[in-house]
């Protein structure tokens, strides 16, 4: 499971999956064949299986999760370097959203929670907010929803209580700090510029 929003808001992920495609591998959606990719999440498996062993296809599979989350980082970095105040912006906003929103969709949720993972993972946000922001991205499911209330909701119903559930979450959660910003986890060396980035795809 791949969490790739950057590719996403760079208009990159048809490119990549395209490229995947071609050498056998499938991306998904967080909720298998036939799902959209809310949040930006997906399932990366292996569609070729006939002559192949175990093995290699596990090795395949991983040098293209290597390669893909490296595209991520970087189109991380063109995002912030590009235009980090839009990005800040974007985080901001989806922060007071799940922070002060009396309605939520689950799809709506999934696209706030995904920035917030996103801030998370640039230091923008404590990185224990990613274990909070997969437990809720769980629990805020339609299915779960039910199952919790212990009754039949209308789909404005699970909104409200979703809504609910976001607000208790993140009255504990600070306000992502950009000063913060950092891209240490990336792989990539900190010091990279955009050009540098780009100069290393072409």
């Amino acid at each position: 499971m791949l969490h790739l929003p950057a590719l996403v808001l760079d208009k990159q992920m048809e490119k990549v999956v395209r490229a995947m495609n071609q050498i056998g591998i499938v991306a998904r959606g967080l909720f298998g064949e036939a799902s959209d990719a809310s949040g930006s999440i997906f399932q990366i498996s292996n569609q070729q299986t006939l002559g192949e062993s175990e093995t290699v296809i596990i090795r395949r599979i991983e040098d293209v999760i290597r390669v893909v989350i490296s595209h991520e980082w970087k189109a991380r970095i063109r995002l912030f370097q590009g235009n980090a105040v839009k990005m800040f912006d974007r985080i901001g906003r989806a922060y007071g959203v799940l922070r002060g929103g009396h309605l939520i969709s689950s799809s709506e949720a999934m696209n706030l929670l995904s920035m917030m993972r996103l801030a998370s993972d640039v230091h923008m946000l404590p990185v224990q907010v990613r274990d909070s922001v997969d437990r809720l991205i769980m629990e805020m499911q339609p299915a779960h929803m039910q199952i919790g209330s212990g009754k039949t909701l209308a789909p404005g119903e699970r909104d409200e209580m979703r809504a609910d559930l976001m607000r208790r979450t993140f009255e504990e959660i600070p306000h992502p700090d950009p000063s913060k910003l950092s891209f240490e986890d990336s792989g990539i060396d900190s010091g990279s510029s955009v050009d540098d980035v780009k100069a290393d795809e072409e």
